[in-house]
């Protein structure tokens, strides 16, 4: 499971976020030079072979907007039925708990945008992410019909061998995740913070620069490219389960479930990807 480290109350918190938030810009432009979606023309390229897991692999990144919209119009005409109960829930921006009810009202439209394409496709329930796995399916065989594949949602049992394997913590001192590889600001949570203003422990999700989930290769936190298995989204793994963590959830409370009902502005999912005997 994931290792949460207490947080720290030392006054150069708060312009150590601000510094990172910097050094934060510069890498994301590398990163977003590198990046290539998924768009299954090479569909093994973006997925790490689950460590002990024989012929099962992860996706590096969280399934983003744009590639959802891609199976949503590919969709549209052959399956109008799976089409229609697919959709993105653009309203449910409005009620995120622990804001006003207006503070990402924007956001309901905004999120429309193609500059979103490269961000978590979020606001979908269970069943359109086992939908959308299905329909990957079928992309990948038709681009390597000798394999006998299927692409499904990871399971918890996956994601902590992930997080034990790579031996990755949350260090909130430092606004680090840490393992055994990387030493960077590369964790998109709610974090406190110092307020050296009014002089007392405040956290917001702004502070390490993402207001909601960010760019899905933003966060690399394992030393082959796996992105954001803590935080950025809370990643689907069952109808009523999620993993991970997001942009909104506090460091301490990593381990306290995330009730998944209805579709959510702070879950998202990533694939599996098992080639079968």
């Amino acid at each position: 499971m994931i290792s949460a480290i207490a947080c720290s109350t030392n006054d150069n918190s708060y312009k150590y976020r601000h510094d990172g938030n910097r050094f934060r810009e510069k890498e994301s432009y590398k990163r977003a030079k590198r990046y290539k979606d998924t768009n299954f023309k090479k569909p093994f390229k973006n997925f790490i072979e689950i460590p002990g897991k024989e012929h099962v692999f992860i996706s590096k990144y969280e399934v983003t907007k744009g590639e959802y919209d891609a199976f949503l119009e590919d969709i549209k005409q052959s399956h109008p039925g799976l089409y229609w109960t697919s959709q993105i829930d653009y309203e449910a921006w409005r009620d995120i708990p622990n804001y006003s009810s207006t503070i990402y009202n924007h956001m309901v439209k905004s999120y429309r945008h193609p500059g979103y394409d490269l961000r978590p496709v979020v606001n979908i329930n269970y069943q359109s992410a086992l939908n959308y796995c299905q329909w990957a399916t079928l992309q990948i065989k038709k681009k390597d019909n000798k394999k006998n594949v299927i692409v499904r949602l990871p399971t918890e049992e996956e994601y902590d061998t992930i997080v034990s394997h790579y031996k990755i913590e949350i260090n909130t001192d430092t606004l680090q995740v840490y393992h055994d590889y990387y030493g960077e600001l590369n964790a998109n949570l709610d974090y406190y913070f110092n307020n050296p203003v009014l002089d007392t422990i405040q956290s917001h999700p702004v502070i390490d620069g993402a207001f909601i989930g960010d760019y899905v290769f933003e966060y690399p936190q394992t030393h082959d490219g796996i992105c954001s298995i803590i935080g950025n989204v809370s990643e689907i793994i069952g109808k009523d389960q999620v993993y991970g963590g997001n942009w909104n959830t506090l460091t301490d409370k990593l381990h306290e479930p995330l009730p998944y009902t209805y579709p959510d502005p702070r879950i998202g999912f990533r694939l599996v990807l098992e080639i079968l005997n």
